[in-house]
């Protein structure tokens, strides 16, 4: 949606960049948790600090407990599940030059989101090991 309006006149190399991507991921999370009345998944990865804290700071604000979870993945097999995507095969350049970024990012992930390995699990078990990290642990 902000890419036709802004891409011409302010182009980023990541939509994450422009300041009102931000802005919109609370105000949307905000809007649907209160029209929806449930609980919101929102798959994405964020590796500058500086725009994780703008966004937890804007869900705490409007009291929205948030659970995070980084999705750890030894390089090689990130760069094989990269390559073998058959929905978003255009995609694979740009996210495989955001490999660097997210092992740079990985000490405060780790810090700050509960880590959950992927290397040798199924989509089934990752989500599994979620939804019982979900059911013991509270914010």
């Amino acid at each position: 949606m902000l890419r036709h309006a802004l891409d011409v006149r302010r182009p980023v190399n990541d939509f994450q960049d422009w300041p009102a991507w931000r802005t919109l991921v609370v105000a949307t999370a905000i809007e649907l948790v209160a029209d929806l009345e449930c609980d919101l998944v929102i798959p994405q990865s964020v590796f500058d600090h500086a725009y994780w804290n703008e966004l937890t700071t804007g869900f705490a604000s409007a009291e929205l407990a948030v659970r995070a979870f980084t999705l750890i993945v030894h390089p090689d097999e990130h760069e094989r599940r990269i390559l073998q995507d058959v929905n978003e095969p255009d995609a694979a350049d740009w996210r495989l030059s955001r490999i660097p970024n997210f092992q740079k990012a990985l000490p405060w992930l780790e810090e700050e989101t509960t880590a959950i390995g992927t290397t040798s699990r199924t989509p089934a078990e990752v989500a599994a090991l979620i939804l019982e990290e979900l059911a013991t642990t509270r914010p």
